[in-house]
């Protein structure tokens, strides 16, 4: 959003993002602290294995 914006982005948006970014590294690495590492990789996989399904399907929609 912050890179294809055509107008001049206000700065309360840019604290927001960095706000996000420093909770969402915290919380992340929190989580991957109590995370076995075997559930980490099935999640993981499977978080992958969603997007990337996602990704295929709005190609193969946006070509029909």
């Amino acid at each position: 959003v912050l890179v294809g914006a055509g107008t001049t982005v206000p700065a309360w948006l840019y604290a927001v993002a960095i706000a996000a970014a420093v909770a969402g590294t915290r919380v992340g690495t929190r989580l991957l602290d109590r995370l076995a590492d075997g559930l980490f990789r099935k999640v993981s996989g499977w978080i992958i294995l969603a997007i990337g399904g996602t990704c295929v399907a709005q190609g193969v929609r946006m070509i029909l």
